[in-house]
């Protein structure tokens, strides 16, 4: 089985959908592989992100600024609208996914522990659709990614369009404290 995670600038920012698109269209064509969905999963809390029911926010000083309405938002060459990121999807592959069908991880889903029924939810996303994660603590993320790898064991193939979060948890990445001074020499 094959999963990709593709790591850019920004999850929110750049040149989406083309690059994820691109890169599932190659592994088709080079490897055979097709890919069944894209998990979009913008959650970052060490940069003050956090999605909560479908909406992504920006912490801001003490306040959390749906995306949609930050600077990053603005930006000339890869702006948005939508905090929403199933209005997201929708916007920025200019009405190829329609927000209706983008599967949301719902937080209660998660919180509750419905493993099985996030799987079952993954098995049946296919033709490169998206699925959204809701998450605003690492322990989400790692109730998700249960759930993910029994798609994955059952052989669903996946690309991520994801801040470090994610891969930090699929990969079992631990916190290491920021080097000191003799540690740089």
């Amino acid at each position: 089985c094959f999963m990709m995670s593709y790591r850019g600038d920004s999850t929110l920012r750049g040149h989406y959908p083309l690059e994820t698109q691109l890169l599932a269209d190659g592994l088709t064509k080079n490897e055979g592989v097709v890919v069944d969905g894209e998990i979009i999963c913008p959650f970052f809390p060490e940069g003050g992100r956090y999605t909560m029911d479908n909406i992504h926010y920006v912490k801001e000083q003490d306040n959390l600024v749906p995306a949609g309405m930050t600077e990053f938002a603005k930006d000339k060459t890869f702006g948005y609208k939508s905090s929403n990121i199933c209005d997201y999807v929708e916007e920025k592959t200019k009405g190829e996914y329609k927000a209706c069908e983008v599967t949301g991880r719902a937080l209660d889903d998660i919180r509750n522990l419905e493993i099985d029924k996030i799987a079952q939810q993954l098995m049946a996303v296919k033709d490169f659709n998206k699925v959204m994660v809701n998450a605003v603590d690492y322990v989400d993320v790692k109730i998700f990614a249960i759930a993910f790898c029994k798609a994955v064991a059952a052989g669903k193939e996946f690309m991520f369009r994801s801040a470090a979060a994610i891969t930090k948890v699929l990969g079992g990445v631990p916190d290491k404290a920021l080097l000191t001074r003799d540690e740089l020499v």
